[in-house]
């Protein structure tokens, strides 16, 4: 049962995160105890027993004192505990608790400081301050900067300086390196979400890709899935669905696909998922506007004849 615990929250790190770290203060209550397979590196578990035994086990995360204490602990001089630094940049990330406002450029200093700056190819990691995750969440700013939500409008000055094919290389690099590093279901998500980028998306995409000798993009959301994280059902529903439209002889199999995936995410409980499955229901229409042109399919006798049949 413990091992099947910590495997749990090794390949979902958000019951870590706010607010759902009372998980983890339920185990520790039960067992006092954290395996060995949970460490990464010496630093590591210093810094997570510390965070557990000052702000868990006292005051929890989201209380008053919980975050004085966390925020306490991120910022100090001395040996700055890295999973403060990683609980606190979440928290100026997404502005989820009401004493502290988002403030994404500075969640993204929070979240370098949790990864040990800018590493190097050369370094460690075994004997570095380094919170994988923070590798990763990092990865996710490098993709979506400039590009989707809350990041659309976001001014970080050093991400600026960047180009584009500059970020996704780094992006790139930094999931990798998460991934590689404790197979986080997040980071494979990631992974898939850039391995399905070309260099129609962005000149030299290709050429990264290789680089760092990216597997399809199936792969892994397939993993990444297959640890039940709920945005890989989505990523693979929207594959199916372009191939509904690019793959004719097999649209039936794709378009089973696609619900499929929609519904799997959506007994998760994610909104999007259920809402996209509402649709289908409702309106028995699947559309996709991936190429720039929404593209639409009826489930039934539609216009222009088109028509597949479940």
């Amino acid at each position: 049962m413990k091992n099947q615990l910590i495997v749990f929250l090794e390949y979902y790190p958000a019951y870590l995160q706010l607010p759902y770290c009372i998980y983890l203060l339920f185990y520790l209550a039960m067992y006092k105890v954290l395996p060995s397979s949970f460490y990464f590196g010496a630093n590591y578990k210093k810094h997570l027993l510390e965070f557990t035994e000052r702000t868990l086990l006292i005051y929890g995360c989201t209380s008053k004192p919980g975050i004085h204490e966390i925020i306490n602990m991120a910022s100090r001089k001395k040996d700055p505990n890295m999973f403060a630094q990683f609980s606190y940049a979440e928290m100026l990330y997404y502005g989820s608790i009401s004493s502290i406002q988002q403030d994404i450029p500075k969640a993204y200093e929070y979240y370098k400081l949790a990864a040990g700056q800018l590493i190097n190819p050369e370094d460690d990691p075994a004997d570095s301050h380094l919170h994988p995750l923070a590798l990763w969440s990092l990865a996710c700013i490098f993709m979506d900067y400039h590009r989707k939500k809350p990041l659309e409008n976001c001014m970080i000055e050093e991400l600026d300086l960047l180009t584009e094919r500059e970020r996704l290389a780094l992006a790139v690099r930094y999931a990798k390196t998460a991934y590689d590093l404790t197979g986080s279901a997040g980071a494979a998500n990631t992974l898939g979400r850039l391995a399905q980028m070309n260099d129609s998306d962005i000149e030299g995409m290709e050429e990264i890709k290789e680089q760092y000798a990216l597997e399809p993009a199936e792969k892994y959301f397939e993993y990444a899935a297959g640890k039940g994280y709920v945005y890989a059902f989505n990523n693979r529903a929207l594959a199916e669905l372009r191939l509904v439209f690019t793959d004719e002889a097999h649209a039936k199999e794709h378009l089973r696909n696609y619900k499929a995936n929609l519904v799997k995410s959506a007994e998760q409980h994610e909104p999007w998922a259920a809402n996209r499955l509402g649709e289908f229901y409702r309106t028995g229409t699947v559309c996709d506007n991936s190429s720039g042109e929404n593209a639409c399919l009826r489930m039934k006798n539609g216009q222009n004849g088109q028509r597949i049949i479940i």
